[in-house]
């Protein structure tokens, strides 16, 4: 009826209850190739020397002492002196323009720093300007059309008295003569 232990054991140790899973998982993707390999070795031999070199110590301050071998080490061929030279010289005038070229765009994004800066300062001013003028144009707009109303006020009164005086001097003289 039920599963045999010797099955049920093995299942489990298939299930990955012991170092596999600690260790890291597979990369996903294609393996590196190989030049990207050994940058990354030189990168972290670099480092240790540098640490070495620090006083940090550290992979390459470890190790054990180089023994010579009776063998003298292989003299590696080097183009001569002046190809080193015109080669530092050519990445010495480089660095010398890529560094005026960098001065000169640090010069000309302080100008337009500077211009902006003046700019904003003038766009400000320009709007408390428009606002002042809006103010005393709507400051007029409300005199003016108290004004205009209090003038429609007047006129409409002398229109009534004068209609008043009409009548009353057509209607006293056509009474008395008549």
């Amino acid at each position: 009826m039920g599963v045999p232990r010797r099955a049920c054991n093995a299942g489990r140790r298939r299930a990955g209850s012991g170092a596999r899973l600690s260790s890291p998982p597979a990369p996903m993707g294609p393996p590196p190739d190989t030049l990207t390999l050994r940058g990354q070795a030189l990168a972290a031999t670099n480092d240790d020397l540098l640490h070495c070199r620090e006083g940090e110590g550290g992979r390459a301050a470890r190790r054990a002492p180089r023994i010579p071998s009776s063998r003298p080490a292989p003299r590696l061929s080097r183009p001569p002196p002046s190809i080193h030279l015109s080669v530092i010289d050519s990445l010495r005038k480089r660095r010398d323009a890529a560094a005026a070229e960098a001065r000169a765009a640090d010069a000309d994004r302080a100008a337009l720093a500077a211009e902006a800066a003046s700019l904003s300062k003038r766009a400000a001013e320009a709007a408390d300007r428009l606002a002042a003028a809006t103010a005393t144009r709507v400051e007029c707009e409300g005199v003016l059309g108290q004004a205009e109303g209090a003038y429609a006020k007047i006129l409409d009164s002398l229109t009534g008295l004068a209609a008043a005086l009409r009548a009353e001097a057509d209607g006293g003289c056509g009474g008395d003569g008549g």
